[in-house]
């Protein structure tokens, strides 16, 4: 047996995840041109349909993916230019990334910001092509925009750090186990 990689699940940190959203209403979501919701309306042309509702919760809660297409017809074309609500069910959403390994060892939350058109393939060509777009690079300002936020929120109310890290250590009881087996060494891949 040859051992490759291994990623652990990610824990959510409602906590965390309110305080992102708090903010993310504060600074709404970007704003785009006509050119490049144009743009956007033509790369989305180039593959098929994805699901018609977005979000994650949309997998996992029927509700939510009804409210979530209700946002997305009224919002029209192919950018997401609406926030979805809060999810905070249980959900998987797979991934190759190490973020599930760091919410194992300290408090972790995450936010989703349209950087492509709804509905592009994950690592495709139509999402590389917007990456040096302004619609990549306002995606990329206001997530960072939400970030700071929150982290002023964080820093300046104790107590929303105290219920983040209870949460934390309530729902990582169990302890971290590494997916990687103590006896795996590097391997290049064929």
């Amino acid at each position: 047996r040859r051992f490759i990689d291994g990623l652990a699940d990610t824990v959510s940190n409602h906590t965390l995840e309110q305080v992102l959203y708090r903010n993310f209403q504060a600074l709404g979501v970007p704003a785009y041109t006509a050119e490049e919701l144009d743009f956007a309306g033509r790369l989305s042309g180039t593959y098929a349909p994805g699901p018609a509702a977005p979000g994650i919760g949309s997998r996992y809660d029927a509700g939510y993916a009804a409210q979530a297409e209700t946002l997305r017809r009224e919002a029209g074309g192919a950018m997401n230019r609406f926030l979805l609500p809060l999810y905070e069910g249980d959900a998987f959403q797979p991934g190759s990334t190490d973020v599930g390994d760091v919410s194992w060892l300290c408090p972790t939350a995450q936010i989703h910001v349209a950087a492509w058109p709804n509905g592009s393939p994950g690592h495709s060509w139509q999402n590389v092509s917007c990456g040096r777009t302004a619609i990549g690079h306002k995606a990329a300002l206001h997530a960072g925009k939400v970030l700071a936020a929150a982290a002023i929120d964080l820093l300046g109310d104790a107590s929303l750090l105290r219920q983040a890290r209870e949460e934390f250590l309530r729902r990582t009881a169990s302890g971290y186990v590494c997916p990687i087996p103590p006896d795996a060494v590097p391997t290049i891949a064929d």
